[in-house]
């Protein structure tokens, strides 16, 4: 996992000379991200977001208001390629939640989703 870079003591990061101080649930909710690319061009867009609003603290929801791409900061948690079954389907039933998603049952016995 990736971590915030740039952190020192009392929560403060590189955005000192900027005069921004990173609460610790933005933080907190930074440390989640696992790419370290994306986390600092996420962290950099998100202080312009904040020093272009006269903001002197980067709270959890100046995150979500410097719109950043919803992929980074919500990776999925599973992968959409599809495996394989030995025998004939019996059944398929597609995800409501995800359009990539579904389940489907073999004469084999397996279930794969």
């Amino acid at each position: 996992m990736a971590s915030f870079a740039g952190q020192n003591s009392g929560g403060e990061f590189d955005a000192l000379q900027k005069k921004l101080r990173w609460k610790k649930e933005s933080e907190a909710f930074m440390n989640t991200i696992n790419n370290p690319i994306e986390l600092e061009k996420l962290k950099q867009d998100v202080e312009r977001y904040c020093m272009d609003r006269s903001h002197k603290e980067v709270l959890p929801v100046h995150i979500f208001n410097s719109k950043p791409d919803i992929k980074v900061l919500y990776s999925i948690p599973f992968s959409l390629n599809y495996e394989k079954q030995y025998g004939p389907n019996q059944a398929i039933s597609c995800s409501p939640f995800h359009p990539k998603l579904f389940l489907s049952c073999s004469i084999d016995g397996t279930i794969k989703m």
